[in-house]
C-alpha cells in the first residue's frame, strides 16, 4: 500500500509580491500621517512661541504703564540714556514697598526699547524700592513695535497705544501676532 503524499502548499511569488506592494502601500500611508502630523504639531508649536513673545511685551505694559506717574521724555539709566519716542518708551513709576505700599517722593524708572531684535525693559528702582533694577529681553521674534502717545507733549501723556507684530517660520511658512493696545497712565482722569 502506498501512502499518499501530502504536499506543502508555500506562497507563490505572485502572491508574496501582492502582499509586499499592500504592506508597502499601507506604510507610505502611515508614513504620510506621520509626516502632516508632525508638519503641523511643528506650526502650532511655533505659533505659540510667536503668540506668547507678543503677549509677553503686553503682559510686561499691563504691569508698568497703568501705575505709571508720568511718561518721561529721556532718562539715563546705568546701561546708557534712553529716549520716549515711536521705539521707546521711558516711564516714571512711584517706588513702592514689600506690600505695594506708594513710597512718597521715590521713583522707579522702566524703559521698553528694541535692542537687536529683541523687545528689551530696564528697570532702575529706587534704593527704597521692592522692584529689583535690571535689564530683561522680553521676545526675540519681534518684527515691529510702536508706540503712540496720546499728546506730542510728553508731559501730558495720559493713553500710551502699543502696536507689536512678532513673528516666525517654521520650515514651509511664516507667520505673525500682531496686537494692539492703549493703556492709561495713573495720572490718566478716570
Amino acid at each position: 500500500m502506498s501512502t499518499p503524499v501530502t504536499r506543502t502548499r508555500a506562497f507563490t511569488l505572485i502572491e508574496m509580491v501582492i502582499t509586499v506592494a499592500i504592506f508597502t502601500a499601507m506604510m507610505a500611508v502611515v508614513l504620510g500621517f506621520f509626516v502632516s502630523s508632525n508638519r503641523s504639531f511643528l506650526y502650532q508649536k511655533r505659533f505659540v512661541e510667536v503668540a506668547s513673545a507678543a503677549d509677553a511685551v503686553m503682559v510686561t505694559a499691563t504691569e508698568i504703564i497703568p501705575p505709571a506717574n508720568a511718561v518721561v521724555a529721556s532718562h539715563t539709566f546705568p546701561s546708557g540714556t534712553y529716549t520716549s519716542d515711536a521705539s521707546t518708551l521711558v516711564l516714571e513709576l512711584p517706588a513702592i514697598d514689600g506690600s505695594g505700599t506708594i513710597i512718597s517722593g521715590s521713583y522707579d524708572y522702566v524703559a521698553l526699547y528694541v535692542a537687536d531684535g529683541k523687545v528689551q525693559r530696564v528697570i532702575e528702582a529706587d534704593s527704597a524700592s521692592a522692584r529689583r533694577s535690571g535689564t530683561r529681553a522680553l521676545t526675540d521674534a519681534l518684527q515691529s513695535i510702536a508706540f503712540a502717545y496720546d499728546n506730542s507733549d510728553l508731559t501730558q501723556v495720559q493713553a500710551v497705544t502699543i502696536d507689536i507684530t512678532a513673528s516666525g517660520t517654521t520650515q514651509d511658512s511664516s507667520l505673525s501676532e500682531r496686537m494692539t493696545q492703549t493703556f492709561r497712565l495713573r495720572n490718566a482722569p478716570q
